[in-house]
């Protein structure tokens, strides 16, 4: 049993982390290449500090937020930062606590602002489309929330981890329903759900983290499977703090509490897992986030360590970047 919500930690020490962030600004001009290696082993500094969400679009740029300062970087495959936004603020285009992503199969980019309990939609172009969200429990209100998903068709899930539920939306924010009830599976409803991937058939997997899971939902939320237990073993989780599918139908799941990565074919069989506690590479500490990029490659996202890892579909650590294998 675990004392304190993993929510409601990562908030209280997020708050500790914004509040000395907000004393410095780091911009990195755009166009600036980062000398890239296998982890993303940016300088370490509040600019790259507690990379939190990350989301990789069909052209393989891939976007990291960073919780310490409220900024949002893409990186092209070749490892140089082609866009910088935020960072800490309210204003349109800042951010309070970019907690999750996403990209549109159009290219629009979807930020949840944890902290404004808001969704912000921009162009790929960085122009700030819309913005919804309040904090509430009532339809279309939020509270905590963390990860979002596009799917095909556009629709936009989002993980309300506070109010237990995951909404959904049109492209433009538009509320369009929840899942709460009917995602029951042996008794139980979701518990902080923090982590939400579409995979190209529709359907949708969610990180239920408060109940060590990933449940499988039919586009229309009808119950498919589980996935996991709580537990330490092979397809086991403790606390799962993301999901992501990748375009063989692979599931990818942040097994956050076990500090892993854990891997499973499209009907639910565990395949295998890479990872555990430390600092090496191939290692994690806080592992909040994964995403696969279209070549299956995975990344992920440390906020303890301070870097994104890239990995093969087996697990593989990958190359530095500009090096010879």
């Amino acid at each position: 049993m675990r004392p304190i919500p993993a929510t409601l930690l990562a908030a209280a020490c997020l708050l500790t982390v914004l509040a000395c962030a907000k004393q410095t600004e780091i911009r990195t001009p755009v166009g600036a290449t980062v000398t890239p290696t296998a982890q993303w082993d940016l300088p370490w500094s509040t600019a790259f500090k507690s990379p939190q969400a990350l989301a990789v679009g069909a052209d393989g740029a891939a976007w990291v937020a960073y919780a310490a300062s409220g900024r949002l970087l893409r990186f092209n495959a070749a490892g140089a930062v082609t866009a910088d936004w935020g960072p800490l603020g309210t204003a349109p285009g800042r951010f309070d606590d970019p907690a999750g992503l996403a990209v549109s199969p159009v290219g629009e980019v979807y930020v949840v602002d944890r902290f404004a309990n808001r969704i912000v939609r921009f162009s790929a172009a960085g122009a700030v489309l819309d913005a919804w969200g309040s904090r509430g429990s009532s339809a279309g209100a939020l509270d905590a929330p963390v990860g979002v998903a596009v799917g095909p068709d556009g629709t936009v899930y989002v993980a309300d981890a506070g109010n237990h539920r995951v909404q959904y939306f049109t492209p433009t924010g538009a509320y369009l329903g929840e899942w709460r009830s009917e995602a029951i599976a042996a008794g139980r409803q979701f518990a902080a759900p923090v982590g939400v991937a579409v995979a190209s058939d529709g359907t949708v997997y969610v990180a239920d983290e408060g109940n060590h899971r990933v449940l499988h939902l039919a586009s229309d939320g009808a119950f498919i499977r589980n996935l996991g237990t709580r537990g330490g073993a092979g397809g086991q989780f403790e606390a799962p703090g993301g999901v992501a599918v990748a375009p063989d139908g692979t599931v990818v799941v942040a097994d956050t509490g076990n500090h892993r990565v854990q891997r499973f074919d499209p009907a639910g069989r565990f395949l295998g897992s890479f990872g555990e506690r430390g600092g090496a590479l191939g290692d994690f500490r806080s592992l909040e986030a994964v995403a696969v990029a279209p070549d299956g490659s995975i990344f992920s996202a440390d906020a303890a360590i301070h870097r994104v890892d890239r990995f093969a579909g087996d697990g593989t650590p990958l190359p530095a970047w500009g090096t010879a294998p």
